[in-house]
């Protein structure tokens, strides 16, 4: 294989199909394990760490400067940017008559039993969609395609999945936007990995009915069937997250690779 880098069209082929190929069995064996949602986490969670372990993907990128954060400090500034997104996400649709506040109900074990499915899908999330994008383009010099790759591989996971509505292509596609560019942005994964797992754990569970009872409106804008986060208002912030977190890394970007 050619340094790292500096690997031929043909080498990130390979690449390309070894991770649509990992990516693939881990999300059937996840399928199959599907009547124990936590167990088929764990297994997609350990798999995925062995299939990054064989591309070459890091937490932390080898590559670039040493991070200035512990890795808790970098995993809870993205569990802040990811609990922030689902918070913000809940108020404007409350404010905006998008759902409506039906009571808190606190569950103990939903709640453990979400944060630990939450943490081990976030591992696949991160390093089987944008850790596999991000490896695949190592050395390309600019961020901004990189990003949007990884906007992209997050939309083309859901796309198929049966029943998925347009606002959760783009919720997807923005969201996968937000947690490449902190990626990119902290060369590495755990402040991704934060995000992904608060979002996810605040999504499915937290204002789901794991301790806030927060119920969408039939319209587009609560997102009806789907949730308040299958909707419009949740598009909207994602939306405005994902421009701040897209430009914030692309600015003053001089060229320089950062690595996967």
């Amino acid at each position: 294989m050619s340094a790292p880098g500096h690997e031929t069209l043909g080498a990130r082929a390979r690449l390309a199909a070894e991770g649509v190929a990992f990516y693939g069995a881990i999300h059937l064996a996840g399928a199959y394990l599907a009547e124990n949602a936590s167990a088929a986490a764990v297994v997609q969670a350990v798999a995925s760490e062995w299939a990054a372990g064989r591309m070459g993907i890091h937490w932390t990128s080898p590559h670039g400067p040493s991070p200035a954060r512990s890795v808790a400090q970098r995993a809870a500034l993205g569990a802040g940017i990811g609990f922030g997104a689902a918070t913000l996400a809940v108020v404007l649709s409350l404010a905006s008559r998008g759902s409506q506040f039906r009571g808190f109900h606190p569950n103990l074990i939903t709640l453990l039993v979400s944060l630990v499915s939450a943490l081990c899908f976030a591992v696949k999330s991160e390093l089987l969609l944008h850790g596999i994008v991000l490896r695949i383009l190592r050395g390309t010099s600019l961020a901004a395609p990189r990003i949007l790759a990884g906007g992209l591989a997050s939309l083309a996971a859901i796309a198929l999945t049966s029943g998925v509505t347009t606002f959760d292509m783009a919720n997807a596609f923005l969201w996968g936007v937000t947690c490449t560019a902190l990626w990119v942005k902290y060369n590495g994964a755990w402040e991704a990995w934060g995000a992904q797992a608060a979002f996810l754990f605040a999504s499915m569970s937290l204002f789901s009915g794991g301790l806030f009872d927060v119920r969408a409106s039939a319209s587009m804008w609560g997102g009806g069937d789907r949730g308040l986060f299958g909707g419009g208002a949740t598009l909207m912030v994602l939306a405005a997250i994902a421009a701040a977190a897209f430009f914030s890394t692309v600015r003053g970007d001089r060229g320089v690779a950062s690595e996967a």
